[in-house]
């Protein structure tokens, strides 16, 4: 789960709806002064100021940044068990889960219905039952559930505060202008998530998780030729702040890739400027990393890559 902080969220949604603190003032009764003064400070707002605000800037939304439903919090864990079976491409399992978690769910609730629309088309297209056009058209519909402008807010740049579930989404919107050899358009998302994350609204170890994932997937745009440097540097950043991540996907994912982009680096400039030795270390982490979580795809890279390069068995 995320933590939003309401001043923060309050000031994004109000600029992106052009909604100026006066009128704002007057649709809610609280002085411009305190609107003011909530938008600019950590300070803790009571619940009824809240209520008073959210539902003006986002009628029929606002709950969901605030609590679960008992249902909700009862199928965290599945959901997350759906995404993990998604990256490690279990495919069965994924769907499977996602029964069950339909079954669970108060399918009225717009969150709801979001969710169950993003991931059955989203794994239909990963198990190449959809084509990526047809899981795009599915999953801009599913976002535009609850943000109806998100497309605006992206070509102007608006930063917003969007829900880790609308993030999710984003991501592999990203994700599937990327496979239509749209990549202009993949990457103006990724940067657009990064821009959004960055502006601290929202906090919390998932919020940090998605950020390294967005991060990663937009350094495979640049994984080529000159694009090798400011990948590596990236990479290097994002490793530094995962670590704290436990082993996660992402903290898999960029270890592999950075040690990749290094090795690829040195072969482009015919230079030794990233240590051998210490690619070859990186990788064997990522390899047995990999095993320790069963991630299957990440560990055949891993020991191919080695042994291509290296010419001897990653084990050795």
């Amino acid at each position: 789960m995320a933590l939003y902080k309401a001043g923060k969220l309050i000031k994004q949604i109000r600029l992106a709806k052009k909604e100026t603190r006066e009128s704002l003032s007057e649709k809610t009764g609280i002085s411009v002064r305190t609107i003011e003064r909530i938008e600019n400070t950590s300070q803790r707002m009571k619940s009824v100021t809240i209520g008073k605000i959210l539902p003006k800037l986002l009628p029929g939304r606002e709950r969901y940044f605030a609590v679960c439903s008992t249902a909700e919090i009862g199928i965290i864990d599945e959901k997350d068990k759906i995404q993990i079976n998604l990256a490690k491409k279990n495919f069965d399992e994924a769907v499977a889960l996602l029964d069950v978690v339909e079954k669970k769910l108060d399918n009225e609730g717009l969150t709801n219905k979001q969710y169950l629309l993003w991931k059955k088309s989203y794994i239909a297209f990963r198990n190449g039952e959809k084509s990526a056009q047809s899981a795009l058209v599915d999953l801009e519909n599913a976002l535009k559930i609850t943000t109806p402008d998100y497309k605006k807010y992206v070509e102007d740049e608006t930063s917003y505060p969007y829900l880790l579930q609308e993030l999710g989404i984003l991501m592999n919107i990203a994700e599937l202008y990327k496979s239509l050899g749209k990549y202009q358009e993949s990457e103006q998302i990724y940067l657009y998530i990064i821009k959004c994350i960055s502006s601290g609204y929202a906090s919390g170890k998932n919020i940090r998780q998605l950020n390294v994932i967005n991060r990663l997937n937009y350094t495979k745009r640049i994984q080529n030729g000159e694009g090798l440097a400011m990948a590596i540097d990236i990479l290097e950043k994002q490793y530094l702040s995962c670590r704290n991540l436990d082993y996660s996907l992402g903290t898999l994912g960029i270890l592999y890739d950075l040690a990749w982009c290094q090795n690829e680096y040195n072969k482009l400039k015919g230079i030794e400027k990233y240590d051998r030795e210490k690619i070859k270390s990186q990788l064997r982490d990522a390899y047995y990393l990999a095993i320790a979580i069963n991630y299957e795809s990440i560990k055949k890279h891993a020991q191919d890559y080695f042994l291509k390069e290296f010419g001897h068995d990653i084990t050795e």
